[in-house]
């Protein structure tokens, strides 16, 4: 495992070899000797950048690990085999990486797509995960008209006919608008897998795999305290959505950010930032540090 400091924070970076041999890059803090560890999801077609708010947030308190989800980004003669964009080949990817830090078991913070992600991982190694945070969540209720937004059902009549081909997918970008309509501008590289026709196929690849998941299901399943958190002003997902998921979960509550939009996570100083940060004290203050430590 070859590492480097961030220069920006204290977020060191690192690779490792998946299951299957897919290269993973992963950034992790571990500036809390024997406090707990916290593994956040990012979305798909993201680079650890992103993270660097949550991190300067949670770090001081937790050990926090995050990674880039596999193959989206990689270089355009990487060429995508059957499965490889797979639900499970993702968490598996998130176990792979707790491995390679030697963390025994986190608490996870699953954001947008990676709320899904977190179900998944939950329900395949229940034994490896404490806590759970779903911010902003994508479930592709797509049968429920009230758990989708616009935005949601744009993206999900677009992606069938990117995954098709790099020449279909760089028609569609070529064609694609993103409006702000009065809101405050995303966070820099959110944009990045609508950047190449090599990203966005892969990207609507990865789609595909994922809304085939029954996240309500995964979610049914669930069995351990959970925080949804939704944003009101929130275009691509909503609060329906996470309703219905909190319906499913027994130990569960939801938080409304009324002014947020789908990016608070990883704006600095926000309000669902602090929401994550005192949910995680309220669970996690008075459990022993040696059930949380890493692998000796």
């Amino acid at each position: 495992m070859n590492s480097v400091r961030s220069p920006r924070n204290d977020m060191q970076e690192a690779t490792v070899l998946s299951h299957d041999g897919c290269v993973l890059q992963y950034g992790y803090s571990q500036r809390a000797p024997g406090k707990p560890w916290i593994a956040l999801i990012i979305p798909f077609g993201l680079k650890l950048a992103v993270a660097r708010p949550f991190f300067d947030a949670l770090s001081i308190a937790y050990n926090v690990v995050t990674w880039e989800a596999r193959l989206i980004l990689a270089p355009p003669e990487r060429q995508i085999k059957a499965g490889e964009l797979s639900v499970a080949n993702h968490v598996a990817d998130l176990i792979t990486v707790l491995d390679a830090c030697r963390i025994d078991k986190a608490n996870l913070v699953g954001y947008c797509s990676g709320a899904g992600v977190a179900l998944a991982a939950i329900d395949a190694h229940p034994d490896r995960f404490g806590e759970l945070v779903l911010v902003n969540g994508e479930y592709t209720m797509l049968k429920d008209s009230s758990c989708v937004t616009q935005f949601g059902s744009d993206i999900d009549n677009l992606l069938p006919m990117a995954s098709k081909d790099r020449k279909m997918a760089q028609f569609i970008i070529d064609r694609m608008q993103f409006e702000n309509k009065g809101g405050r501008a995303p966070p820099e590289g959110i944009h990045l897998p609508f950047s190449k026709a090599h990203y966005f196929h892969r990207y609507a690849l990865n789609y595909l795999a994922y809304r085939a998941v029954d996240f309500e299901g995964l979610a049914r399943r669930v069995k351990r305290k959970t925080l949804l958190i939704a944003g009101q002003c929130d275009l691509q997902t909503n609060l329906n959505s996470a309703i219905r998921i909190k319906q499913s979960i027994e130990q569960s509550e939801v938080l409304v950010e009324p002014e947020g939009d789908h990016y608070e996570l990883l704006r600095p100083g926000s309000r669902t930032l602090a929401m994550v940060r005192k949910f995680l004290d309220t669970q996690l203050g008075s459990l022993g540090e040696q059930t949380w430590c890493a692998q000796s």
